[in-house]
């Protein structure tokens, strides 16, 4: 009966010990093999916004919807309530270059109509600064979609997720590796792991060692100036805007090797 008991005992403390195991995830890599930054990461709503001239296509009508699409505002309130859908605004632009007749066919929420009627109403300023002319009064039916997508950011402000990558060419860039003296005498080789930041601009921002990649504190700092020094970054992309990203690059540390006679 002891034996059983005993049995039943181990059982029960091997199945708890599985469990509070189990309960400790393991580290999961993200892109370019860095630890996932879960704990870190926030979201933003990004806007998009797409005009659309239902008119007969012509550059007229190409340049006037372009134009509304790069003065329309996603109204703050609205895309924080997550008020999103389609607004048909049609207008009249008179040969003088006058836009008159605004009426409201569609709409999502009086702040999104508000701000297709003020970039409508903005062509009266714009219009007399091309070079368009027309020999007639012109009808024209705007349809404005406000849409929007989250942004995953961390709390750096760096993009976690990208429609494409930062990118360079640094074929280079090992011909301007100084080996420090200290870990040349100490005969220290390896490759260090350096993650850093591809500012909008494609200047480098923070640079660092990845954890388990560290050499000595002489290379480490030599494979940071290496990477802060590289020039010709062209910074990651989201929906189709240049954005703040991370990026990885191995540094190896070699020293030439004599022949021996």
């Amino acid at each position: 009966m002891r034996k059983i008991i005993y049995f039943v005992i181990f059982i029960l403390i091997n199945s708890f010990y599985i469990q509070a195991k189990s309960g400790y995830p393991e580290k999961k890599l993200g892109p370019m093999g860095m630890y996932k930054r879960e704990m870190y990461k926030r979201y933003e709503l990004a806007p998009l916004i797409e005009v659309e001239a239902n008119s007969d296509s012509n550059d007229f009508d190409n340049v006037i919807a372009k134009h509304i699409k790069e003065t329309v505002k996603y109204n703050q309130v609205a895309l924080e309530c997550g008020i999103q859908g389609k607004v048909v605004v049609t207008f009249t632009i008179t040969k003088e270059g006058k836009v008159t007749n605004e009426k409201v066919i569609r709409e999502v929420h009086d702040r999104l109509t508000k701000e297709v009627l003020i970039a409508v109403k903005e062509l009266d300023e714009w219009l007399p600064t091309q070079n368009f002319s027309i020999k007639e009064d012109r009808e024209f039916t705007i349809s404005t979609l406000f849409t929007y997508k989250e942004v995953i950011i961390d709390k750096n402000g760096v993009n976690l997720v990208v429609d494409k990558r930062a990118q360079v060419s640094i074929d280079d860039l090992h011909k301007k590796l100084k080996y420090p003296k200290k870990a040349k005498k100490e005969k220290i080789e390896g490759i260090s792991l350096v993650e850093f930041v591809v500012e909008e601009d494609g200047s480098i921002g923070e640079a660092t060692i990845v954890k388990g990649y560290s050499l000595s504190p002489e290379l480490d700092q030599e494979a940071i100036r290496l990477v802060k020094e590289s020039k010709g970054w062209t910074p990651a992309e989201y929906q189709g805007k240049n954005v703040r990203s991370y990026e990885q690059m191995y540094i190896l540390f070699e020293l030439k090797k004599t022949k021996r006679k």
